[in-house]
């Protein structure tokens, strides 16, 4: 079972800056144990559309104190990263500057086996890394990944005004994410609401036609993921389908993997009430542990 994140005074928490091939200042995070300096594992965090790697810190700490070394960064157009507001030209953008991170990373730990942990658009960018960069990782985690979109969410109307004003309009806000389906805990919700690091405002065009592109590009490519992975979804999930991680386990030639599902949960799974969120937590601790 995990150790619950409890002294928070045990464990080292960094801020920094890296500086991406494309040119923007990412805003960096690491968290490692003051007690061991040699960790069994190494584990990127990828957060999702909107957020930042800062809203993963109790997750980071659980983590921290199950002998891991977790590091994480704004993606560009996130949190306190540089870069237009949750924009970008293509999904290759985010992936070079995820394999450049962790590059770097395990340079400086060398044998040390690298995990990455992605959430909803997070998960998506995981696949692409995986799919680019296959030997990086000795396994993955991926949260209510980005693969298929929930159908009312992403209607044909909302597809097709996103293709048709994104070269004119590329930051037309096409849509928005409502706070309330992200996850069944008030208090998650409510934190999330008040948080100034997070996107408020909607989905842009141009974004949307990247997000379209990349999830259809990884659909044609299952067969190429070979990885070990544990893959989680809420039953209940509004924002990112189940269909599409039923469809992703069901092609994969992955020989080690794993799917859970957590039943009548919403998106973010690993905060959910009534046990399940720290169940999901302990689920990926012992995953990892056993690897």
């Amino acid at each position: 079972m995990a150790e619950k994140a409890g002294d928070v005074s045990a464990v080292n928490c960094k801020e920094g800056a890296l500086t991406s091939k494309h040119g923007h200042q990412l805003f960096c995070k690491y968290w490692k144990s003051k007690a061991n300096d040699k960790p069994k594992h190494l584990i990127f965090i990828s957060h999702g559309f909107g957020e930042h790697c800062q809203r993963y810190n109790d997750f980071a700490m659980t983590l921290v104190q199950n002998n891991n070394f977790v590091f994480s960064h704004d993606h560009v157009g996130h949190g306190k990263s540089e870069g237009d507001r949750v924009h970008v030209t293509n999904f290759s953008i985010y992936v070079d500057d995820v394999i450049n991170h962790i590059e770097m990373v395990k340079k400086e730990h060398p044998g040390i086996p690298c995990f990455m942990f992605g959430h909803s658009m997070g998960g998506l960018i995981t696949i692409l890394t995986t799919l680019r960069a296959p030997d990086l990782f000795s396994g993955i985690i991926l949260s209510g990944p980005g693969i298929v979109p929930n159908k009312e969410a992403a209607t044909p109307f909302k597809i097709f005004l996103a293709k048709v004003t994104a070269t004119l309009l590329p930051h037309y806000e096409i849509a928005t994410i409502s706070s309330e389906v992200i996850c069944r805990n008030k208090n998650v919700v409510k934190n999330y609401e008040e948080d100034p690091l997070v996107w408020h405002g909607g989905i842009k065009a141009k974004w949307c036609c990247c997000i379209m592109a990349a999830m259809a590009e990884i659909r044609k490519r299952f067969k190429e993921i070979k990885v070990p992975y544990l893959l989680l979804h809420g039953s209940a999930d509004q924002i990112c389908s189940i269909e599409g991680s039923e469809m992703m386990h069901a092609n994969t030639s992955s020989e080690d993997k794993t799917f859970k599902i957590y039943e009548s949960c919403y998106h973010e799974v690993i905060w959910e009430i009534d046990g399940q969120g720290e169940q999901a937590v302990s689920d990926i601790v012992d995953w990892i542990n056993k690897r």
